[in-house]
């Protein structure tokens, strides 16, 4: 089987012991025509899927989210090393808090910023 480039067709050789081989028309080349147009297509919708999951990727990075800022550092003590976390409505704060305890000797210190969740579905009723 093999693209004719020039007529835009896809043709085949099909050959037995008695016959000579003959050239054999598998897609026309309307259907060709037909087939590279649902690839585009396909192509096109793959391409509006890829910008909305890169769209919904970069949502996090919009200043109109709430969040908060996760300061994370590990204390040393005679007891041995102690992973502590903090959590900051500003960025600004949890950075400076965690500079001044890696001067006070902590080590290995982070601040993550992560997405305030402002939905029923994931609010919990002590109450009840």
């Amino acid at each position: 089987m093999y693209f004719d480039k020039k007529r835009n067709e896809v043709r085949n050789i099909v050959s037995n012991l008695v016959t000579t081989p003959v050239n054999k028309l598998v897609l026309s080349s309307e259907q060709v025509e037909a087939i590279k147009m649902v690839i585009e297509h396909y192509q096109e919708e793959n391409k509006k899927a890829k910008e909305e999951i890169h769209k919904n990727m970069w949502r996090i990075t919009k200043p109109d989210l709430p969040r908060v800022y996760i300061a994370e550092y590990t204390t040393h003590d005679d007891y041995g090393p102690l992973r502590e976390t903090d959590v900051f409505s500003r960025e600004e704060d949890a950075w400076a808090f965690v500079l001044k305890q890696r001067e006070e000797g902590a080590t290995d210190i982070s601040v993550k910023p992560r997405l305030v969740y402002l939905d029923k579905d994931r609010t919990v009723d002590i109450d009840e």
